[in-house]
């Protein structure tokens, strides 16, 4: 904590560009992704080519951490125009575009990296989200299926599926889907908000809402994060608005959506 407050007030002079990069890996290490993100950033402005390690892409995975999506899709870009074989900056310039609710240049992104990797269960977990969104659902459930049957344990995976199951009204099979998770992450409170929405699906009761209303106003406390996304961040709060809006609960809806204009 010590290390984090005082690199937290760390000042840089502007021409010292390593000890700006190297602020802002320990700042990324100490679970600061924007401030690491701007001495980072601040470090490669100055041009310089012999910066230690792959500068893009180290740059890409900090953005992400910190919900800077565009940043963090143009760094990953550069990353694989400097290196075709990097495939692994490609998928991740798919997961940023994913993020940023760019579904169609996600699907196509990733369907390059699954080209030259066509085993590649987080390259398919990661197509079949954005198909999803893109309403291919046939071709999403296969992907998540296949990706889940490398990665059972995958916990946005298997949330993600359940949730094309509701979104495919198949209620009975997301309830069952969702209480099987709640035993094996009884504290998930977007487990639980699912489980409720399948509930209400299936039996039609003012007590399922009840249940998600609950587990909606336990996430703005806990700040658990859907996507691995911390709800501190805009897009945590902006899904957390989406959520109460999906239950037609207007009043709940406004104030994370103010969050996450702020």
């Amino acid at each position: 904590a010590g290390t984090r407050a005082h690199l937290s007030d760390i000042v840089i002079p502007e021409d010292d560009v390593s000890g700006a990069w190297l602020a802002g890996r320990c700042l990324s290490l100490c679970g600061e992704p924007a401030k690491a993100l701007l001495h980072m950033m601040a470090a490669a402005s100055q041009g310089h080519a012999d910066l230690p390690g792959p500068m893009s892409y180290r740059i890409g995975r900090v953005a992400l951490a910190a919900g800077a999506w565009s940043q963090a899709a143009k760094a990953f870009t550069y990353a694989f125009s400097s290196d075709p074989q990097a495939t692994t900056a490609l998928l991740a310039k798919g997961v940023a575009e994913f993020r940023a609710g760019k579904w169609n240049e996600a699907v196509a992104t990733i369907r390059s990296a699954l080209a030259a990797s066509p085993q590649w269960p987080e390259a398919m977990g990661f197509l079949g989200f954005a198909l999803v969104f893109a309403h291919e659902m046939d071709d999403a459930e296969t992907s998540i299926r296949r990706a889940l049957h490398s990665l059972p344990y995958w916990f946005e995976a298997r949330v993600r599926m359940g949730d094309l199951l509701l979104r495919r009204a198949r209620f009975e099979e997301a309830r069952e889907w969702f209480a099987s998770m709640i035993a094996e992450y009884p504290r998930s409170q977007w487990v639980r908000y699912f489980h409720s929405l399948a509930s209400q699906g299936v039996t039609r009761d003012s007590h399922s809402l009840t249940s998600a209303r609950r587990a909606l106003r336990a996430l703005e406390v806990q700040n658990e994060g859907y996507n691995f996304l911390p709800a501190g961040i805009p897009s945590g709060w902006y899904t957390i608005g989406l959520a109460y809006l999906h239950i037609e609960d207007y009043a709940h809806a406004v104030p994370p959506l103010k969050r996450a204009l702020d």
